[in-house]
């Protein structure tokens, strides 16, 4: 009879053990969920202001240099009207590349056609052919292969950085630097420009909606990775992703604590 309760109890020990299990991998999932969902809102969103704040001002401005040329020609300033349709034209083609961006980086189809490390390079180009920023790629340690989250994550993260330096920064020269180790693959994104107070921003970004920092850090913590942003007013800024590509995690990433935002003088904020 003993032996009989003892085996009872040691099943329900066990379907408790089990039980308790499912729990935390369904809690665990439901948050991975929520997550995935929260950054494909922030995607969409992001894209929202890179079409308003760039291509429909562009349109805008672009409408505005046809009606002026319009009502020229009525005028007989032909002259004056072919200075303002050149204007449209120029305006016209601008927003046409900028779409083609916002398209590549929706479909990352250079991305699967040329592997990473080509289709970054291919980016910092585009970059320094239109920008006049001069660009440096510097890849160190022997690559090896990414799951497909790790690439796609550490493409988008420094496309994001790439868009940063052109809209803000001010900067004239930049530095994409990407490390293989046995334990990591680590990113950074340095310029020379204006920098910013990350507090600053990280808190506007709440208040205003601006999600690009956000963004970056919400990837980053999709796959386990940490994210660094390093910057001060006048100092340049670093952005650094490091992302494990062992099955060994540090006790931080355990606890969720999977990114940090640091002024130039290294305290966390």
């Amino acid at each position: 009879m003993l032996t009989i309760l003892a085996g009872q109890a040691a099943i329900a020990i066990e379907n408790a053990t089990l039980f308790d299990k499912v729990r935390v991998e369904k809690s665990r999932l439901s948050r991975l969920v929520k997550k995935v969902l929260q950054a494909q809102e922030e995607e969409r969103s992001r894209v929202s202001d890179e079409l308003h704040d760039t291509v429909v001002q562009w349109i805008v401005s672009a409408s505005y240099h046809s009606q002026t040329a319009k009502a020229l020609i009525a005028r007989g300033k032909f002259a004056d009207a072919t200075l303002e349709l050149e204007e449209a034209n120029r305006i016209i083609d601008q927003s046409i590349r900028e779409i083609r961006r916002i398209i590549i980086n929706l479909r990352p189809n250079l991305l699967s056609e040329l592997g990473l490390l080509e289709a970054l390079q291919y980016h910092l180009r585009s970059m320094e052919k239109e920008t006049g920023v001069i660009c440096h790629f510097i890849v160190q340690g022997k690559p090896y292969p990414l799951n497909w989250p790790q690439e796609i994550t550490i493409y988008r993260i420094v496309l994001e950085a790439l868009n940063n330096i052109k809209k803000h920064s001010q900067a004239k020269e930049m530095e994409l630097a990407i490390w293989f180790t046995p334990e990591a693959v680590r990113a950074s994104v340095i310029d020379n420009g204006i920098g910013f107070d990350p507090a600053k921003v990280a808190h506007s970004a709440h208040e205003n909606g601006n999600i690009g920092l956000l963004s970056m850090q919400q990837r980053a913590n999709l796959i386990d990775g940490e994210l660094e942003i390093e910057s001060s007013p006048g100092a340049g800024t670093k952005i650094t992703l490091i992302i494990p590509t062992t099955k060994k995690r540090e006790s931080k990433h355990k606890n969720g604590v999977t990114s940090l935002v640091r002024d130039k003088k290294g305290g966390e904020l």
